[in-house]
C-alpha cells in the first residue's frame, strides 16, 4: 500500500466520520480542505524522503564504482611491472565490488522509479486540492441557498391547511355577528317607526275630537 492510499484512507475515514456526525455542511468543507492540505504536507515529506533514499543510494553507487575503478587502476599498474599475481588480486577485489556495483544500480534504478511515480502523484494530489479549494465557496454558497430553501419549505409546510380553514372559520364567525347585529338594529328601526305612527294616529285623533267639538260650540253660539 502506498503512501497516497493510506492518506486517501485517512481522509476517506475523516469525511464518513464528519458525515455521520451531520455537521455544517460548511463546517464540513473547511474541514475536508484542512484534511486534504495535511495529507498534501504528509505526501510531500514521504516524497521527500524517497528522494533522500534515491540520492543516498547514488552517492554509495558513486563510491562502489569509483573502488572498481580504482581496482582497475591497481591491477593495470601491476601489469605494468609484469606482476601478473598481483594484479589478479586486485582484479579479484574488483569483481566483489563490481557486484555491489550492480546490485546499487538495480536499487538506484528502482528508487529512481518509485520517486518519480511519487511526484507524479504529489502533483496531482496538489491539483486536486487546488480544484477542491476553488469549489469551496461554490459548495457553501450552495449550501447556504438549499439551507435557505430548506427553511423557508419548513415555514411554508407549517401553514398548513387546516390553519386556512381556520382563519375562514373565524371570518365567517365574524359575519354572521355582523348579520345578527344588522337584524337587530332593523328590528329596533321598525319598532319605534310603528310606535311613531301609532303616536300621530292618536295625536290626530285628539285634534279631530277637539275640532268637532269647536264646530258644535260654534253652531251653539249662533
Amino acid at each position: 500500500m502506498g503512501i497516497f492510499t493510506r492518506f486517501s484512507d485517512i481522509i476517506k475515514a475523516n469525511i464518513n466520520d464528519m458525515l455521520d456526525k451531520a455537521e455544517d455542511p460548511e463546517i464540513m468543507i473547511k474541514q475536508m480542505i484542512i484534511e486534504m492540505q495535511e495529507a498534501l504536507q504528509d505526501a510531500t515529506s514521504g516524497v521527500a524522503e524517497s528522494m533522500a533514499n534515491q540520492k543516498s543510494l547514488e552517492r554509495q553507487l558513486a563510491n562502489y564504482k569509483q573502488q572498481s575503478a580504482g581496482w582497475e587502476q591497481k591491477a593495470m599498474a601491476a601489469l605494468k611491472i609484469n606482476n601478473e599475481e598481483l594484479a589478479r588480486k586486485a582484479l579479484a577485489e574488483k569483481a566483489e565490488v563490481d557486484e555491489n556495483v550492480a546490485q546499487y544500480e538495480k536499487l538506484v534504478n528502482s528508487a529512481t522509479d518509485t520517486t518519480s511515480k511519487l511526484r507524479a502523484q504529489l502533483d496531482q494530489l496538489r491539483d486536486k486540492i487546488e480544484d477542491a479549494k476553488a469549489k469551496e465557496q461554490l459548495l457553501i454558497a450552495r449550501s447556504k441557498t438549499a439551507k435557505a430553501s430548506k427553511e423557508v419549505s419548513e415555514h411554508l409546510g407549517s401553514v398548513n391547511s387546516s390553519s386556512f380553514s381556520k382563519f375562514d372559520e373565524f371570518e365567517q364567525k365574524i359575519e354572521k355577528t355582523e348579520a345578527e347585529a344588522e337584524l337587530l338594529s332593523g328590528d329596533d328601526s321598525e319598532s319605534a317607526d310603528t310606535k311613531k305612527q301609532f303616536d300621530e294616529l292618536e295625536k290626530n285623533a285628539k285634534v279631530d275630537d277637539e275640532l268637532a267639538k269647536l264646530k258644535e260650540k260654534m253652531k251653539g253660539g249662533q
